[in-house]
């Protein structure tokens, strides 16, 4: 099965690795994601700026690994924050599928077009997969 290139919006990443599935996301799709993504997922967290936690750790060792390419649109859907107007955006470009859970961006990106998967479609794929039980 050939993979499908995907664009990855910061809350997938983060709510993906809380639920554990972010590993089985690299069997079914080619994973880009725009810099202001990568700026979001690897920002320290204000409250405990040394901590470092387990989705931005996981997110660093990916991108050492070329498992994670970063990819930039050309421009941004400007009502959205940045990693959300940066994935939509070149998600739209490139005519790629949005891995996505923000609810304002998956209605927008839906109402555009866009083929747009949440965590929760994606746990219930990888169950009736039989990925998952």
């Amino acid at each position: 099965m050939q993979k499908q290139a995907a664009v990855m919006e910061t809350s997938f990443w983060v709510l993906g690795h809380r639920v554990d599935v972010l590993s089985y996301l690299f069997r079914l799709f080619t994973v880009f994601v725009p810099e202001a993504v990568r700026v979001e997922v690897l920002a320290p967290d204000p409250r405990y700026p040394q901590r470092v936690y387990g989705y931005q750790e996981m997110f660093r060792l990916l991108e050492g690994q070329s498992a994670l390419a970063v990819r930039n649109p050309t421009q941004r859907w400007p009502q959205f924050h940045a990693g959300e107007a940066a994935a939509l955006a070149l998600a739209q470009e490139e005519g790629w599928w949005l891995l996505i859970n923000e609810q304002r961006a998956l209605t927008a990106a839906r109402q555009h077009g866009l083929e747009a998967v949440t965590v929760p479609e994606f746990i219930v794929y990888l169950y009736q997969a039989h990925l998952l039980s």
